[in-house]
């Protein structure tokens, strides 16, 4: 690499701490990536899963929603309690970062 992110890289630079993080695309699947596109503010899964258009609640948590919350680009409101029917998801301050990049 010379300094630069290559094309599949989105670079974020955090200034006041002195850290430069860089994002490999490859590595955000094209379901996570649809997923972000649609979150705004805090959301049920039930409202992510409508809007994306998805019926099937396994398929939903397996390919969007775990994938997701493992890169770090989505969380759950109630972090504590992963099961409470007032369960939100909100984007990550990484996740606003790749949405910014890539727009």
């Amino acid at each position: 690499m010379n300094g630069r992110p290559e094309q599949n890289e989105v670079e974020t630079s955090y200034g006041r701490l002195g850290v430069t993080v860089t994002f490999h695309a490859p590595e955000v699947a094209e379901e996570v990536v649809r997923m972000l596109q649609v979150i705004e503010g805090e959301m049920k899964r039930s409202e992510i899963q409508e809007r994306l258009g998805l019926k099937h609640e396994e398929h939903f948590r397996k390919s969007y929603l775990l994938p997701a919350l493992e890169l770090g680009v989505i969380e759950m409101t109630i972090p504590d309690k992963p099961t409470s029917r007032l369960q939100k998801y909100r984007l990550t301050k990484k996740g606003l970062h790749l949405m910014a990049a890539m727009q």
